[in-house]
């Protein structure tokens, strides 16, 4: 019974963590579409 929780909560984990991953880089996608989208870039 332990050696399956473990593995259950360890799979958790990841789970966690690649959605932390997927939503942060979601986010860094829309500042740099918004940054761009307003002309921050457009003198470079």
């Amino acid at each position: 019974m332990k050696s399956s929780e473990g593995s259950n909560s360890l799979r958790k984990k990841l789970q966690n963590s690649i959605f932390k991953f997927i939503l942060i880089s979601i986010g860094i996608s829309v500042v740099i579409f918004s940054y761009q989208k307003d002309g921050l870039f457009f003198g470079i």
